[in-house]
C-alpha cells in the first residue's frame, strides 16, 4: 500500500507541473498588459530609403488588395488602415480592388487607454495590364487651376470619353497626339476646390485609374523659377500667372512682362552677377506668388544665375524596363543636329528627380542604338541631382553614327538639360 500511496503522489506531482506548464504557454500576443507598448509585428515594412517611402506591395489592376496586421498586446490594441491619407478601415484586416495607380497605405496601432502608438507607411503600386488606358505625369501638368484648360499624357487614350475628377465628371475631352504622345484636352470645372484629387480615365465600358492632380487657386510658379540667364529673357510657367503683379530678384523688381497669360510670365532677368538670388511675387490682390517644390510649396526661393543656356526643360519619367514604342522608355528631346552642335569641352548638365516610388533608380548616358558614350558609365542614383558630362568629339562621332543621344535608365525624371 505504501508503494502504491507514493506512486499515487508522484503522478499528482508530475500532473501539477505539466498543468503549470501549459498555463505558461498561452498566446503571448494576448498575455502583454495594456502597459506596454503596441507594435506591429506582421506585415513587415521596408525602410524609407534617404527620408522617402518605400515600396511595400506592387499588384496588377486585376488583384485585391489583401492586408492582415498582427500586433501584440492583441487583447488592447486597436488597428486603423489609412489609404492616401483616408481612414478606410479599423479592422485587423483590410481587402480592396483598387484602379491603377500609387497609393500611400498607413498602419496605425493603437492602445485606446493609454494612447501609445506605433505606425507603419508605404507606397501600393497598382500597374495597369495590357491595353488599359493610363496616364501619369510627364510634366507640370498635374498642377491644374480650376476654370482653366489642362492636359493629361498617357497611352490608349483614344477611347476615353470623360474623366473623373475625385467626384467630379468631366464630360468633355478632347484626345490628340503630339511627337507620338497621346493626350487628353479638358477643361477643369469652375467648382473644384483647392486639393489633391484621383483621376479616373471613364470609357464606354469601365473606368480606369490615372493617379492624381492637384487643384489650387493660388499663383502658382511651377518650373522655369530657379535658373536664368543675366540680361536674357526668362520665362517662367505655372498656373494663375495672369493674376501677377511684380516678381522680385534680390533687390530689384520687375513689373513689366513681355508675356503674361494664366500659364506664362516671360520677362528681361536683370543684368546680376552668376550666382544665387532669393526670389519672390506678389499677385495683383496682394497675395504671396508660390513656388512648387516636391515637400511643400514655399512664398520664396532661389534663382541661379548662370551662363547655362537651357536646352530642355520639362519633367520627363524613364523607365528601361516599358515596351518599346512607349514614350517613357527613354529620354530622346535632345535632337541628333542639336547634340552636333556642342562644342567639345563644353558641359553637358542633367538636372533630374527620383520618382520615390520606384523600387530602384539609374541612369545611362547613351546613342541611339543604346551604347554607352565615350567615357560614361552606369550610374546609381540616390537622390535628386544633377550629372555632369564634359562634351567629347568622340561623344559627338558616335551620336551622329549611331543615330541620336539618349538618356536611359529607371525611376527618375530629367528635368532640364543644359550646355555651357
Amino acid at each position: 500500500m505504501k508503494k502504491i500511496y507514493l506512486l499515487l503522489m508522484a503522478l499528482m506531482t508530475l500532473c501539477t507541473a505539466m498543468t503549470l506548464s501549459s498555463c505558461s504557454d498561452d498566446d503571448p500576443f494576448s498575455t502583454a498588459s495594456v502597459n506596454d507598448y503596441p507594435r506591429i509585428l506582421d506585415p513587415t515594412f521596408p525602410d524609407r530609403a534617404n527620408g522617402q517611402l518605400a515600396v511595400f506591395e506592387s499588384i496588377n489592376r486585376n488583384d485585391t488588395l489583401d492586408m492582415k496586421v498582427t500586433v501584440t498586446p492583441a487583447d488592447y490594441t486597436k488597428v486603423t488602415y489609412f489609404l492616401d491619407g483616408t481612414k478606410v478601415s479599423d479592422s485587423t484586416e483590410y481587402k480592396t480592388a483598387l484602379e491603377a495607380g500609387t497609393y500611400t497605405v498607413k498602419i496605425v496601432a493603437t492602445i485606446p487607454e493609454t494612447g501609445k502608438q506605433t505606425d507603419r507607411e508605404g507606397y501600393i503600386i497598382v500597374k495597369p495590364l495590357d491595353g488599359d488606358p493610363y496616364s501619369q505625369a510627364v510634366g507640370s501638368e498635374r498642377i491644374i487651376a480650376p476654370g482653366s484648360p489642362a492636359r493629361l499624357y498617357g497611352r490608349n487614350l483614344s477611347a476615353v470619353k470623360s474623366l473623373k475628377i475625385g467626384g467630379t465628371t468631366v464630360d468633355k475631352v478632347t484626345y490628340g497626339e503630339e511627337s507620338g504622345q497621346e493626350y487628353l484636352d479638358y477643361v477643369v470645372p469652375e467648382s473644384l476646390a483647392a486639393g489633391t484629387y484621383r483621376v479616373s480615365l471613364v470609357t464606354a465600358n469601365a473606368q480606369y485609374g490615372a493617379e492624381t492632380v492637384t487643384a489650387t487657386k493660388e499663383a502658382l510658379a511651377v518650373s522655369g523659377f530657379n535658373r536664368a540667364n543675366a540680361s536674357s529673357t526668362w520665362i517662367i510657367k505655372g498656373i494663375n500667372l495672369d493674376r501677377m503683379a511684380s516678381i522680385t530678384i534680390a533687390d530689384k523688381t520687375i513689373t513689366s512682362f513681355t508675356v503674361q497669360s494664366p500659364t506664362e510670365l516671360a520677362f528681361m532677368c536683370p543684368a546680376l552677377a552668376n550666382g544665387d538670388y532669393k526670389i519672390s511675387g506678389k499677385t495683383k490682390d496682394g497675395h504671396d506668388l508660390e513656388f512648387y517644390a516636391s515637400t511643400g510649396n514655399t512664398t520664396t526661393s532661389t534663382v541661379t544665375i548662370s551662363s547655362e543656356t537651357t536646352v530642355w526643360e520639362g519633367h520627363h519619367y524613364v523607365n528601361w524596363s516599358l515596351k518599346d514604342g512607349d514614350p517613357d522608355k527613354t529620354f530622346n528631346e535632345i535632337s541628333k543636329n542639336q547634340f552636333d552642335s556642342f562644342k567639345p569641352g563644353s558641359i553637358l548638365r542633367i538636372y533630374y528627380t527620383l520618382n520615390t516610388s520606384d523600387s530602384y533608380h539609374q541612369m545611362e548616358i547613351a546613342s541611339g542604338w543604346w551604347n554607352n558614350l565615350p567615357g560614361t558609365n552606369k550610374i546609381d542614383l540616390t537622390a535628386d541631382g544633377v550629372k555632369e558630362i564634359t562634351i567629347t568629339q568622340d561623344m559627338i562621332d558616335k551620336v551622329n553614327s549611331e543615330d541620336g543621344f539618349l538618356i536611359v535608365g529607371y525611376g527618375f525624371y530629367v528635368d532640364r538639360v543644359t550646355i555651357q
